[in-house]
């Protein structure tokens, strides 16, 4: 099967900069059949005008919260970013939200499901555990048959418990964070 669309996607990584993976063979058509499904059942579904860069938290989440969530807030307000907690809205409000997205950042986690809502070449920024990856590479595929411009940050895991083998918390050094938000943004402009 040919690489699709040819796009390529960052990794932000703590020495090299970025390096790229190329979407293949993993983003099926099934996963663009999806993906068209959705984005055609919420077409009467109007884009919100005020959030063009939105943060999805898991603050309230059990596991894969980022335990230092409040020191990268200013950095969010510097960007631009409207922080949501996807539990605080209905579905069609959270369809609306990620329609009018230009960039979209958060922690691995089923927030980030609603990417299949955004406009093409919309910038996704997921945070996740190395350990989850390429394992968690749902929302890579996702964004791949969506047509995304993704963006990947690895954090550094901090365990909640023995029963959460590769799953936990998350630590973000906010420099990094930081760094991989003006790369994902300066690259559009």
């Amino acid at each position: 099967m040919e690489l699709l669309w040819g796009k390529k996607y960052p990794i932000h990584e703590e020495s090299s900069g970025s390096l790229l993976l190329e979407c293949g063979v993993m983003s099926s058509v099934t996963k663009l059949d999806a993906v068209n499904f959705c984005r055609e059942r919420s077409s009467h579904v109007v884009a919100a005008s005020d959030a063009k860069r939105i943060y999805v938290s898991r603050r309230n989440a059990s596991w894969r919260r980022i335990i230092n969530e409040i020191d990268l807030e200013p950095i969010l307000q510097k960007f631009g970013f409207k922080i949501i907690y996807n539990e605080n809205y209905n579905l069609e409000n959270q369809i609306s939200l990620f329609k009018s997205a230009d960039f979209v950042c958060g922690p691995h986690g089923a927030g980030l499901t609603n990417i299949v809502f955004c406009k093409k070449n919309t910038s996704v920024l997921e945070v996740i555990m190395a350990e989850r990856f390429p394992m968690g590479a749902v929302f890579w595929e996702l964004a791949c048959a969506a047509e995304l411009d993704y963006h990947i940050l690895p954090a550094t895991r901090i365990p909640v418990d023995e029963s959460h083998l590769v799953d936990g918390n998350m630590y973000v050094d906010p420099k990094k964070f930081e760094a991989a938000l003006d790369y994902m943004i300066n690259q559009k402009t």
